[in-house]
């Protein structure tokens, strides 16, 4: 039936971009996974911090007149100090990871994982835009991220009215 081929598709979407986060995650929080891909997020995100995001945090810290709160925001979300923005990378590692498992419980955490790990892949693709990198990756995750939590939804109208009663 289609709602069995529609559960398939959606429980196999699930445990791509599970595993996907799951891995991207680890390889950014750590260099155990497998360390070449850990150097070269390392090397990533020390330009992504230094050239795209650390102005952004400013403009936007500026902006909402919190500027005596700029020098601890900069060492909770990007970087210690040492200008490598690890701190980055790690916060925006354990977000992939957390989200990866909310994934699978369903209701208020799927969603909400979900509509996360799209803002993530977002901001990863413009920043890829930003300093002229190929921006595939991550709007191809972007999409599926999307369609996997609206396109599976009931499209007839009095069926689900009914499956809520």
């Amino acid at each position: 039936s289609t709602e069995l081929r529609m559960g398939l598709i959606k429980g196999a979407l699930t445990l791509m971009l599970v595993f996907t986060f799951l891995m991207a995650g680890a390889n950014k929080v750590s260099d155990q996974i497998h360390p070449e891909t850990h150097e070269f997020l390392c090397k990533g995100f020390k330009q992504y911090g230094e050239h795209v995001w650390h102005g952004h945090l400013k403009d936007g810290v500026k902006a909402a007149k919190q500027e005596e709160h700029l020098p601890m925001l900069e060492l909770l979300l990007l970087d210690d100090g040492s200008k490598t923005y690890k701190v980055m990378m790690k916060n925006i590692g354990f977000l992939e990871i957390v989200c990866a498992v909310m994934l699978m419980f369903g209701g208020v955490a799927e969603k909400l994982s979900s509509l996360i790990l799209f803002c993530l892949m977002c901001g990863a693709t413009y920043t890829h835009h930003v300093r002229s990198e190929p921006m595939v990756v991550t709007s191809v995750l972007a999409v599926m991220i999307f369609l996997r939590s609206t396109g599976f939804s009931d499209s007839n109208p009095k069926k689900a009215a009914g499956k809520s009663k």
